[in-house]
């Protein structure tokens, strides 16, 4: 069925009679409409009973084309072609603004006709009768909402209720004297800071204007008070505030003996070398007038001196510590006696470190205590006739190191008094020396009494000279040639050993040249791209120094460290590893001589077969 575009509009045109009594009641969010409607062959729709179709009301800021901005639907009864609704009764539209869900936000007519500056136009859709409203056409034209001859009249208010005004309904600057009546803008009325000195004629306001305590200094600007606006006497002490008033605000010679309360004039209120002689009076400083530490005066208990708080200088005016000596002599500090000392601990004694000397040495004790002062030589180290001694007092060679640290090694491999034995496991132990580089010397020792081992038996030739079999011997050259030189290396892999011998090779944590390139540094961040994580460690090289910092953010061109900013240049030398293998090869050297014995067994009997059996067919 085609509906014929004819609509008879009433109450578009006059909207909205408000009776007086209703003059403060709530405006409905609703907008009646009539209209009469036709099918193609111009019969009035529900001429023979009332029928009950799908209406959609939905308003546009244009007269054609365009998205609504609002939209509803209804089902409508409809009676010899007449009907009658109230738009904005209806359930919402999927997809479009409504009053009610399914709409894609829920908004009221009224909040959407808020533009004066706008038309609005209403488009009318009707079902035609088979159920199915998406297939039928809107009609044409559509209708602009125009205002009513009393809602034009609204544009002007005749009474205004009870605080029906606020601060955003004015406009700024709208509001003139003439348009306020006397008496009519009370404290209340006005919003907390709203009135500066702009809004104020000069000379308007009267002491008698005035509350009690109402202008405090936070009202009156900088500098805005003279003394001729201030009547005699009227600033008593209570009125200024503590620290107020500073010396630039006094008028030079303004303040007399008579003004000054007795002791309100203290250090803090003079300021340095503001002083001079013709300031003071005879005999009005005494001695209990001085402070000792600001002018230097020791304080005396018995024969001791003493200071409270700030520092000594001995050929320094700027002493840079407690104690700051400068002295271009040999001696700068001399300690003399017959058992002279130096102690350095926390005033507690829970760390303390003791420098002594005693009988030509030289002694650096240090205690771990539990609150007392009881000294201990837990680790001592001594210097005694130009042999260092670590952990002993009395040094047996020119360092003598008898303190230990007990450590975990994982895969640990190492040469022991029998020999290379120990397993591929996690081993404990007490070490004395940890190299981060290598060791020289002229000769290795190692204590390999049979007293203090188990013996288990000789070792299996066969085995080692299979096991040596498997052993592979590589060339290479070190990644990291300014520390460990250019030249090419024959020897082994330890990942390759660990194979073979497992007990020959030990891991620990270390850092690797894995990355061994310049980069730029700004603000912490070293700009080059790399792989490193959150939380692992790197090692950063830099100006003669050596850091090892943990890396805190990551992007795929830079990562991020706690370095000093004013670092530009690094050297990324690479990550810290904690499966760095090392290869112990007297463990390797021991598998050889036990294998070269095996070959020296083989060809002994091979040396005695063939001499049998020379002598049985002769030697030629």
């Amino acid at each position: 069925m085609t509906i014929r575009t004819f609509l008879l509009v009433s109450s578009l045109n006059g909207l909205c009679l408000i009776d007086a009594a209703l003059a403060d009641a709530v405006v409905p969010d609703r907008l009646s409409y009539q209209g009469n409607v036709t099918d193609a062959a111009g019969n009035p729709i529900g001429s023979a009973a009332a029928v009950n179709r799908t209406v959609h009301f939905k308003v546009y800021e244009a007269a054609s084309s365009g998205n609504p901005v609002w939209a509803e639907q209804q089902t409508v009864t409809i009676s010899s072609g007449e009907f009658s609704v109230a738009i904005g009764s209806g359930s919402g539209i999927s997809g479009l603004p409504g009053p009610s869900a399914p709409a894609s936000k829920v908004a009221t007519i009224s909040s959407i006709l808020t533009s004066p500056s706008k038309s609005y136009y209403l488009g009318i859709t009707i079902d035609d009768g088979d159920g199915n409203i998406s297939n039928d056409k809107e009609i044409a034209p559509r209708q602009q909402l125009l205002s009513g001859a009393f809602a034009l009249r609204a544009k002007t208010a005749e009474a205004v209720a009870s605080s029906a005004i606020s601060s955003t309904m004015i406009a700024d600057g709208a509001v003139a004297s003439v348009n306020l009546a006397s008496d009519s803008v009370v404290t209340g009325k006005i919003i907390d800071g709203a009135i500066n000195s702009a809004k104020i004629a000069d000379g308007a306001i009267a002491s008698a204007d005035l509350a009690p305590n109402s202008v405090t200094s936070a009202k009156i600007a900088d500098a805005s008070i003279a003394t001729a606006d201030l009547a005699e006497q009227s600033v008593a002490r209570a009125k200024i505030a503590p620290n107020a008033i500073s010396s630039y605000l006094i008028e030079d010679g303004s303040i007399a003996t008579a003004d000054l309360g007795p002791n309100s004039v203290d250090s803090s209120k003079i300021t340095d070398a503001s002083v001079a002689t013709a300031d003071l009076a005879n005999g009005a400083v005494t001695v209990d007038k001085l402070n000792a530490s600001s002018i230097g005066i020791w304080n005396l208990n018995g024969s001791s001196a003493h200071r409270t708080s700030g520092s000594v200088g001995i050929g320094t005016s700027t002493p840079a510590a407690p104690l700051h000596v400068n002295s271009t002599s040999n001696s700068e500090v001399e300690i003399s006696g017959t058992t002279s000392r130096m102690e350095l601990r926390d005033t507690d004694h829970r760390t303390s470190y003791w420098i002594h000397n005693s009988d030509g040495s030289l002694y650096f004790l240090w205690n771990r205590g539990t609150g007392d002062s009881t000294w201990n030589s837990e680790r001592p180290l001594t210097l005694q006739n130009g042999w260092v001694g670590i952990g002993t007092s009395t040094p047996r060679a020119p360092l003598d190191v008898a303190a230990t640290f007990n450590t975990t090694i994982s895969s640990y491999g190492r040469l022991t008094t029998n020999g290379a034995t120990d397993d591929n496991g996690n081993v404990s132990g007490n070490l004395s020396i940890q190299a981060e580089g290598g060791m020289f010397a002229s000769r290795y020792d190692v204590t390999s009494d049979e007293r203090i081992k188990r013996i288990v038996g000789p070792a299996s030739g066969t085995e080692s000279l299979a096991l040596l079999d498997q052993i592979q011997i590589t060339d290479y050259h070190y990644v990291d040639t300014p520390a460990q030189g250019s030249r090419l290396q024959r020897k082994v892999i330890a990942q390759q050993v660990e194979s073979v011998l497992p007990f020959a090779v030990s891991a620990k944590s270390g850092v690797v040249p894995d990355i061994f390139q310049n980069a730029d540094a700004a603000n912490g961040w070293i700009n080059l791209p790399t792989s490193l994580k959150v939380g692992e460690r790197v090692r950063l090289i830099h100006s003669n120094s050596h850091e090892l910092l943990e890396v805190l953010e990551t992007t795929p061109s830079s990562f991020r460290v706690s370095l000093d900013a004013n670092v530009r240049e690094v050297f990324v030398y690479g990550r810290e590893v904690h499966d760095l293998r090392s290869v112990d090869y007297d463990a390797i050297s021991m598998i050889n001589v036990s294998a070269t014995q095996e070959l020296h067994r083989r060809v002994r009997t091979l040396e005695e077969r063939l001499a049998a059996i020379e002598k049985r067919f002769g030697s030629n």
